[in-house]
């Protein structure tokens, strides 16, 4: 609605100044599939920006590198009653192994720049446990520090119950943008500028989660994130504010003007 009320805005008044625009909006972000098959070279930008940030101001340029960890664990199932000493029971195996994980390295413990391992979802029976777990830091050296603590930790479970087997896979994941966006200065001056000409004073915040724009940064297109005016999200009482969309929807109209500026 922002972008769209931007361009709208732009196309009614000619005197607005701005060079070439291109606008897409992408599916499925949510589950870290928005770009899947995005062609950056026939997008034809030489930068740009997302609207998936919160509060007003919020300038963001660094997130989580990520990765998606599956741990299958296969225990051994007989009735239960002759199980003494013959069932492995995957369930429990599988909470010993969530337990395990450090107190302080959960989502809901740690805030800022602080990482983190989340067992996001788990399914299955006595023989055959799979369990979803996500890792998060914004280091290199902190995300490859999670895999080997989530790793040893695997081995350990196997190590006590010498007849059930565990495996994990990595797949997926993104990497945080800063490394690249840090070699486009310009990029975080003109947003800082576009949104301080609204009247808001521009925050800087790390993104405790992934945008399409970090992942189009990697492809080739650099891509700090602006906000929206949102607030709670993903919760019952997500909500916007009007006055605070209209607010991205100028700083988006500051931005083209700016950038237009910059290039002549």
């Amino acid at each position: 609605a922002e972008i769209m009320e931007a361009v709208c805005r732009m196309i009614k008044d000619p005197s607005m100044v701005h060079g070439d625009l291109k606008i897409a909006f992408t599916p499925d972000e949510e589950i870290g599939s928005g770009i899947g098959h995005f062609d950056v070279t026939g997008f034809g930008a030489d930068v740009a920006y997302t609207l998936d940030g919160s509060a007003p101001g919020e300038l963001e340029y660094e997130n989580f590198n990520a990765a998606n960890v599956t741990v299958v664990i296969k225990g051994v199932s007989t009735h239960t009653g002759t199980a003494r000493n013959v069932m492995v029971n995957a369930v429990h195996l599988a909470s010993e192994l969530v337990a395990s994980i450090p107190a302080v390295m959960r989502p809901e413990t740690t805030d800022g720049y602080l990482g983190f391992i989340h067992p996001n979802s788990i399914e299955g029976n006595v023989e055959e446990v799979r369990l979803q777990i996500l890792l998060r830091d914004f280091d290199d050296h902190g995300i490859e520090d999670k895999k080997k603590l989530l790793s040893t930790l695997v081995n350990s479970l196997e190590a006590r119950y010498p007849s059930c087997q565990a495996t994990i896979e990595t797949t997926g994941g993104y990497q945080n943008m800063r490394k690249i966006i840090e070699q486009h200065p310009k990029m975080v001056e003109l947003a800082t500028k576009a949104i301080e000409e609204t009247g808001l004073k521009a925050q800087y915040r790390p993104i405790r989660g992934g945008t399409d724009g970090a992942r189009l940064t990697y492809q080739g297109l650099p891509c700090p994130n602006l906000f929206t005016g949102g607030i709670n999200f993903h919760s019952r009482t997500e909500w916007a504010s009007v006055q605070w969309m209209e607010k991205a929807t100028a700083t988006v109209i500051n931005l083209a003007r700016l950038w237009a500026a910059e290039k002549k």
